[in-house]
């Protein structure tokens, strides 16, 4: 495992779960994908200490308008947990904890905002 003390060259920002519960995330980009606002991710950041946080999910927008993550759920990050001890939690432990991030944050109403102004710049189907 790697401790924050020793150099790292991997790219990862690491932090305690405790800085991961107080990070203020914010909408960064919604991207859709094949033009049609059923399917897409979004990007969250934070700036940590020098560093840029960056998470990002996949979402699906259900028939009635409701906007979901798809199943299985996965998250995204540059962020690697550390333990007590300064210690790698792993790519499992950190995913965790970024999903119970995620399940705290609001962040469906910034998808739906991407998703209707798609729809409003489509053309109307033939008839």
């Amino acid at each position: 495992m790697i401790g924050v003390n020793r150099p790292n060259h991997d790219y990862y920002v690491r932090m305690s779960l405790d800085a991961v519960n107080g990070i203020g995330l914010e909408h960064h980009a919604t991207e859709v994908n094949c033009g049609s606002a059923a399917s897409g991710f979004t990007e969250w950041i934070a700036q940590w200490n020098t560093a840029l946080l960056v998470v990002s999910w996949d979402w699906t927008r259900l028939d009635d308008g409701i906007i979901v993550q798809p199943h299985p759920r996965t998250v995204l990050s540059n962020l690697m947990l550390l333990n007590d001890y300064a210690f790698d939690q792993g790519v499992d432990a950190t995913e965790a904890a970024l999903m119970r991030l995620v399940d705290r944050l609001d962040w469906k109403p910034a998808v739906a905002r991407t998703c209707d102004c798609l729809m409003a710049r489509m053309p109307a189907p033939a008839v």
